[in-house]
């Protein structure tokens, strides 16, 4: 039986890179049901329940004084909000508070639709059945952040004030009022605790492109520039260090990927939006990560280089291997590989400040790749054919 090669990379990779942050996500973070102060998660939990069903009336029995009781909407602004609204997914992470004081707070995970990106894909548009559709479309990306909210007691639990709820879903909805209609309903906060990676192009510097064959062990400079080893016989050359982001982004890049065939899975972590790409072929993957910051993007290229490609990959199995460097994409070209019945393993990582592009394609014995895949990466800024 053929061993295939992409399918199993990409599980690899994405089960390395899920598995690598399990311990920073909300579950890891929950206390457990018997440290939760009971009747503050009920409070918190109706509020949110009565956000997404419009009922605002609702909202301010939960609420001392809430940021949503000016909201002044019209027809199609209330039928964005709703769609969106009922999309909100929250779970309470921490609530304590001692009613003799008087005071408590309620730490929740807050899931909600990406409204910044649908606004940028939309162009701005004035349409509220767009901004419905892109919403409530099955790709619509998700952010996950936290917020604290202070409580309050006076014979029952409520929430002292919504201010964090509002600056966290709002401020991107004013926005599409305005562009519907010509007015944002409510005079946004300039304060908000949403974090969004913003993509930024930083002036690039010279660098020679360089190929090399292995026949000799990394060596200390490489190692000591990089973060990251290989095995003996095969040399691992440094990143240029530069910046040069002339890759497709965000929607933009799952977009031009779907327009050839492919399709595509989110996964959510605190540090990273991981989005794994596959072709019913099988024979070509692609995965595409966003972090949080540079260090966290740094520190999993290091772990994908030293413990997913090197190790788990067995890419120093071929009977001769490449490494080169193009801009800030790395490629690795192991050929007739004996861990893959002779199989030929073409890979490309682009990485910069905040994204990386993991590309896998897999050559059969006696065969030729699709000049197709070569011209995707081309159309996707990954490598220039």
């Amino acid at each position: 039986m053929k061993k295939r090669f992409t399918g199993a990379a990409a599980f690899v990779l994405s089960a390395s890179l899920l598995l690598s942050t399990a311990c920073s996500k909300k579950d890891s973070k929950k206390k457990s049901d018997s440290d939760l102060n009971e009747d503050i998660v009920e409070v918190v939990e109706d509020y949110f329940k009565n956000l997404s069903d419009m009922s605002f009336k609702k909202v301010k029995k939960s609420v001392e004084d809430s940021a949503f009781g000016d909201l002044d909407l019209k027809s199609d602004e209330f039928d964005v909000l709703s769609a969106y609204l009922e999309k909100v997914e929250i779970e309470v992470t921490e609530a304590d508070g001692k009613e003799k004081k008087g005071t408590g707070s309620a730490t929740v995970s807050v899931t909600y639709v990406d409204l910044k990106t649908i606004v940028k894909d939309l162009d701005d548009s004035d349409d509220a059945e767009e901004y419905i559709d892109a919403i409530n479309a099955k790709k619509a990306k998700t952010k996950e952040e936290e917020i604290e909210l202070d409580m309050v007691y006076d014979d029952e639990w409520k929430i002292e004030d919504d201010t964090p709820v509002y600056d966290l879903l709002m401020d991107e909805f004013d926005t599409i009022c305005e562009n519907i209609s010509g007015g944002a309903p409510v005079e946004p906060d300039p304060t908000t605790t949403e974090s969004t990676t913003e993509a930024t192009t930083a002036a690039p510097t010279t660098t020679q492109d360089t190929t090399t064959t292995t026949t000799t062990e990394a060596t200390s400079e490489d190692s000591s520039t990089t973060g990251i080893q290989s095995p003996t016989g095969m040399q691992t050359l440094p990143s240029p260090g530069i910046t040069d982001r002339h890759i497709k982004v965000g929607q933009d890049f799952l977009d031009t990927c779907g327009n050839h065939g492919f399709t595509y899975e989110l996964s959510q972590g605190n540090e990273y939006d991981t989005y794994l790409l596959s072709l019913p072929a099988d024979d070509m993957a692609l995965i595409y990560c966003e972090f949080k910051d540079a260090a966290t993007c740094d520190k999993y290229a290091e772990q994908l280089i030293n413990q997913v490609v090197y190790t788990n990959m067995h890419m120093d199995k071929g009977e001769t291997v490449s490494d080169e460097w193009d801009g800030n994409t790395h490629h690795i070209y192991s050929q007739n590989n004996s861990a893959y019945n002779g199989h030929s393993i073409d890979m490309f990582i682009y990485r910069d400040d905040t994204i990386m592009v993991f590309v896998a394609i897999d050559q059969f014995p006696q065969a030729d790749v699709a000049i197709e895949y070569y011209e995707l990466l081309d159309e996707l800024g990954v490598w220039k054919l």
